[in-house]
Formats: structure tokens, sequence, C-alpha cells
């Protein structure tokens, strides 16, 4: 005996009928209610111009903020710094770093985590999100790590 099974495609989080309008709306793409629902928020970084990117971006009763880096000689200083910039774009969203529920952290050394473990605990205290670490190569090689967020809108 053969069973099939219809299985549900994974559904973004869109309340159902703004996902149901963007996946059959074949000459729009997206209803006018979901872009004016959508919010881009600049911080004048150099990349910004120059990739084509902007540090966050709110939709869906999230805050999605874009791998960040930060200033200064030590992985410790630019952990200090890209946490201070992805915090400013939060708050210009609504958020605080108490909202974050997910963080990427990208390093070009590994080894180099260990020493930003304490600044990761103090900035996220009682409300620590889902993380993930990889190791990989940046943008540029004086760059030593990057932090990327998605928080949710309080409320």
């Amino acid at each position: 005996m053969v069973r099939l099974f219809h299985i549900q495609p994974q559904v973004p989080a869109l309340p159902l009928d703004l996902w149901r309008a963007k996946r059959f709306d074949r000459g729009v793409g997206m209803t006018d209610k979901r872009r004016i629902m959508t919010r881009r928020i600049f911080s004048g970084g150099e990349f910004e111009a120059k990739i084509g990117y902007c540090r966050a971006v709110v939709a869906g009763g999230f805050v999605h903020v874009a791998g960040t880096v930060g200033q200064g000689d030590t992985v410790t200083d630019q952990c200090r710094a890209a946490l201070a910039t992805i915090e400013g774009a939060l708050r210009e969203a609504g958020c605080t770093m108490a909202d974050v529920v997910r963080v990427n952290y990208y390093l070009p050394d590994r080894a180099e985590f260990e020493p930003c473990w304490p600044i990761l605990s103090e900035v996220f205290g009682d409300a620590p999100p889902a993380a993930t670490m990889i190791e990989c190569g940046l943008i540029d090689d004086k760059y030593r790590i990057e932090i990327e967020v998605t928080a949710c809108l309080p409320g």
C-alpha cells in the first residue's frame, strides 16, 4: 500500500491572508498592505551604499538587522562596537536587545569567539537568544567579528 502525504510548505511569519495574497497575486507580487508594513532603517555605514542594503528591515512583526561589523583593534572592541550599532538600529525600530530572538556570529577565526562570551552574556542578560557561530571570511581582513540579529517587535 502506498500512502501519499501532502506536505504543507513552510509559511513565512505573515498572517495567512497576506501570505496567500503574495503567493497568488502574480501581477503585483505583494499587497499594498504588506508594503506599508515594511520599514527600512539606515545607519549610514560605508557598505550600505556600496552594496545596496540597509542596517535593518522591520517587517512581519520582526526586526531583521543586517550583519554588522565594528571598529577597533581587538575582537572584543569590534564586538562591543557592532553591538552598539545593532542596539541603535533596534532602538530606532522600537526594540531592545531583550527582544532579540536569534543571533548569528561570523568570525574568520573561531578561537577569537571565546573572548567575546562575557560581553555577549552581559548584553543579552536574562533573555538569551538562539545563537549560531560560523567561521568564515568577512568582507575585509581588518574585521574579526560580524553579528546579525533578528528581534520580535514588542506587543
